[in-house]
């Protein structure tokens, strides 16, 4: 099995049209010998979010098996507020403050062989590049949108 670090900041259950089409990577690459561990934001921070909608019954669609660790939202956005110490998210996920928490939890878990990061939120570059970095793999940049 080829294990990718599957950067999908919108994944369910975010639900966005992108979160769609990063739902059926995960459903379906395994089938093809890839395990894809994703990397999203923490659903628990967008439950007050006019853009982003929280839909409890769109995670259900998840692979029981799909590996999810969460990105705290201030660690990708400026200005943002952490989540609280003792805030729990009601998601299956592992919940992680900083990048660097995030590549050392990934990395006590999986090998990983590449790094997979998809477009838009174009904010996903900075966890790509230190991903890259810190993984010493090839990043793959995919745009799902006509750019």
């Amino acid at each position: 099995m080829i294990n990718v670090l599957f950067i999908a900041l919108e994944f369910p259950p975010i639900q966005v049209a992108g979160s769609f089409r990063a739902l059926r990577f995960a459903t379906h690459l395994p089938k093809h010998g890839i395990l894809p561990v994703v990397v999203s934001f923490n659903p628990a921070q967008f439950a007050d979010s006019p853009i982003h909608k929280v839909n409890p019954a769109f995670a259900k669609e998840i692979p029981g098996d799909t590996p999810i660790y969460f990105i705290d939202l201030s660690a990708i956005e400026t200005g943002r507020l952490p989540m609280h110490p003792g805030q729990i998210s009601p998601f299956r996920g592992t919940h992680c403050s900083t990048f660097a928490e995030l590549f050392a939890r990934v990395a006590t878990d999986y090998d990983i062989d590449l790094v997979w990061a998809t477009c838009p939120p174009f904010n996903v570059d900075r966890i790509a590049v230190a991903a890259k970095q810190y993984f010493r793999r090839p990043l793959v940049i995919d745009m799902r949108d006509a750019w």
